[in-house]
């Protein structure tokens, strides 16, 4: 488990740089504490940390459909846990299934999300309800993930997009 932390933590690190060499690093980093989180499952299937913890790394590295998985799994082991569910809701917006992540991200907020996660959960819920073309509760969800992340200038970005494309005659002009 110390392990599988210490090489996480140093994909996570590697991450904050999208430059490719770094991104090169991650993927290692990434791989090399999946490796340890598949030991630790080896040993103990159910162990909720170590499939939330190699879903988040799956999911670093783009193998969607393995971390979407894990994420059920460590949800059907600890349902009241809202951060399995903000971070399915998360995979299945990249897996464009804007539905399911509406839903995922519904059961985090009600579940009592941290404030971090709870702005999460409310930008997918604005990704996957401007994705299903309801712009107006883009917009909505938008609204509430900025009161939660003020400083993410990508978040500010998709809530004037969801203003411009939602109002009659901002789009022509």
């Amino acid at each position: 488990k110390v392990l599988a932390s210490a090489w996480a933590a140093r994909a996570a690190s590697a991450s904050k740089h999208s430059k490719p060499p770094r991104l090169a690093e991650q993927t290692h980093y990434s791989e090399k504490a999946i490796g340890c989180y598949d030991r630790i499952l080896a040993a103990s299937p159910k162990y909720a940390f170590a499939l939330h913890f190699r879903c988040a790394r799956l999911e670093n590295i783009g193998r969607w459909t393995e971390a979407i998985g894990d994420f059920k799994a460590a949800a059907a082991l600890v349902p009241a846990d809202p951060t399995s569910w903000e971070a399915a809701a998360l995979t299945h917006e990249h897996l464009n299934e804007h539905q399911l992540a509406v839903e995922a991200a519904q059961r985090a907020i009600d579940l009592g999300a941290r404030a971090e996660k709870l702005g999460g959960a409310y930008r997918t819920i604005g990704n996957a309800m401007g994705g299903l073309g309801r712009h107006a509760e883009a917009e909505a969800a938008y609204e509430q993930a900025v009161q939660f992340i003020t400083d993410d200038a990508s978040l500010w970005f998709h809530l004037g997009s969801s203003r411009w494309v939602w109002y009659p005659g901002t789009r022509d002009e």
